[in-house]
């Protein structure tokens, strides 16, 4: 995937190509029986290849760790929880306010994502809360579960 990232890059650049040349010959409508095939196949192509072209070059240039990781790999199942609540509380909180959708549509994201988090920042300080939201119980010194309990030093 990594040594192929260039032409996987090329073959999505040229189905899109091939697409806009389809748009042109049929006018922006749909395509006709004799550009169909045309349309189809460079359509599979641009997807299929840009996957491979983004597989690729995250590989190649993000295949690093972090230190930030493994703090936000606990994240994932807690906001996974609690975002789509947040969405249908906020969705509702807003609506009485009646704005377009351009507006309502990022400050509902925004609200979303700071709700998830802070609310993940919260849970995980109270050991009552974490084994509710899929967290381990262990105390937030790191000490295993066991240890934490007798209350003995890693």
């Amino acid at each position: 995937c990594v040594r192929l990232r260039w032409v996987a890059l090329a073959l999505a650049l040229m189905g899109w190509a091939a697409l806009l040349v389809v748009a042109a010959a049929t006018e922006g409508g749909p395509p006709q029986a004799g550009w169909a095939w045309l349309a189809r196949s460079a359509f599979a192509t641009a997807q299929w290849s840009a996957v491979v072209a983004a597989v690729g070059f995250a590989r190649r240039h993000l295949d690093r760790d972090h230190r930030w990781r493994q703090m936000l790999a606990e994240t994932v199942f807690p906001v996974y929880i609690v975002h789509q609540t947040l969405i249908i509380g906020l969705a509702m909180a807003l609506a009485p306010l009646q704005w377009r959708a351009a507006a309502e549509a990022p400050v509902l994201v925004v609200l979303t994502f700071a709700g998830s988090f802070g609310l993940y920042l919260l849970v995980r300080r109270v050991p009552v809360l974490r084994p509710l939201f899929g967290l381990s119980a262990r105390a937030l010194t790191g000490a295993s579960p066991a240890l934490a309990v007798a209350g003995q030093p890693r």
